[in-house]
């Protein structure tokens, strides 16, 4: 989700204003993918697919990224920094991240590694809409920094290398205020399950 292909795709979507009249939003069928945006429903995936999706919800991509920018393109913005934060706030985004290290064995889970495992990095990925130019962005990871950044009016993302085990957190710092992402599981180094799947957290 949100990978430079999908920035790319948003920065065209915007290029070709109203000209463009529907924009679907596809996720696959698979929850256990870690491809969904919305809900998971237990009687669709089953009991086995659960332990991938529980403790892993995916909502904020839609309420904190993706509304901003549909209410942006039905008023005619034609530039990412003319998306403005959900709910008027100062910022709105996600952080997302895989809570075990590429480097993981996963020994005990009877499945083993997810085949494609090896394209997969330990970094946080960011994507936030800033209200205003200047907005300092510190990205912490095991509690040490791995990042600070200046953002600009408008969406803004990076991926950031260096994810360690323990907390991730990103802080926003603007004129005095201060927001952060706060509830999102540690990473690991090893777990019983061998679970990919993104743990989604949004800014408060």
């Amino acid at each position: 989700m949100f990978s430079k292909t999908q920035r790319a795709g948003i920065d065209h979507m915007m290029d070709q204003g109203q000209r463009q009249l529907l924009t679907p939003l596809l996720q696959w069928n698979d929850g256990g993918e870690s491809t969904y945006i919305g809900n998971v429903w237990a009687s669709a995936i089953g009991q086995e697919v659960k332990r991938y999706t529980d403790g892993f919800d995916h909502k904020a991509w839609g309420t904190e990224l993706i509304a901003p920018f549909i209410k942006a393109y039905h008023t005619g913005a034609t530039q990412v920094s003319e998306i403005m934060p959900a709910n008027d706030k100062k910022a709105s985004g996600v952080v997302w991240y895989r809570s075990i290290l590429t480097s993981a064995t996963c020994a005990s889970d009877p499945l083993g590694k997810p085949d494609g495992w090896s394209n997969a990095e330990d970094v946080v990925n960011v994507a936030l809409i800033l209200a205003d130019d200047g907005a300092k962005v510190n990205v912490y990871s095991g509690d040490s920094l791995i990042s600070s950044k200046t953002g600009v009016k408008g969406l803004n993302s990076w991926s950031v290398p260096g994810l360690k085990t323990g907390t991730v957190k990103v802080e926003v710092v603007s004129n005095g205020v201060s927001l952060s992402t706060s509830g999102g599981q540690k990473v690991t180094a090893d777990a019983a399950v061998c679970n990919y799947n993104y743990q989604v957290v949004a800014l408060k």
